[in-house]
C-alpha cells in the first residue's frame, strides 16, 4: 500500500521522478537482501540513502544536476563508510551466519 502511494505521489510531480520510482523503490526493498549475497551491502545502503538528496533534486526540477549528483556521490561513501565501521562488531556474527560484509571479506583489521 505504501509503495503504490509512494509511485501515485511520483506521477503528481513530474514524469522523470514517477519513471524513476520503481527504481527507487527495489533499491529500497532489495537492501534487506544484500548481505545474503555480497559484500557491497554497505555501499548498497549508501546509495539508498544517497536517492534522497538525488530524488528530491529531481522532484522539484524534473532533470539531474551535476552537483546534486556529486552530493550523492558524497551521501553514498558516507554512508557506506560509516556502515563499514559499525559492522566490525558484527563480523564474528556475520562469519557465523555466512553473511557477507567488507569485515568477513577482508578481515576486521583490513576493514
Amino acid at each position: 500500500m505504501n509503495a503504490a502511494l509512494f509511485v501515485l505521489a511520483t506521477f503528481f510531480l513530474n514524469s522523470l521522478t514517477f519513471y524513476l520510482s520503481p527504481v527507487a523503490l527495489l533499491l529500497l526493498l532489495g537492501y534487506s537482501h544484500t548481505k545474503r549475497f555480497t559484500w557491497l551491502c554497505h555501499f548498497w545502503l549508501g546509495l539508498t540513502l544517497a536517492l534522497a538528496p538525488l530524488g528530491a533534486f529531481v522532484a522539484a526540477t524534473g532533470h539531474f544536476d551535476l552537483y546534486t549528483l556529486l552530493l550523492a556521490i558524497g551521501v553514498l561513501l558516507w554512508v557506506g563508510g560509516f556502515d563499514i565501521v559499525y559492522s566490525l562488531q558484527d563480523a564474528e556474527f556475520d562469519r557465523a551466519h555466512h553473511l557477507f560484509s567488507i569485515p568477513v571479506a577482508i578481515g576486521v583489521g583490513g576493514a
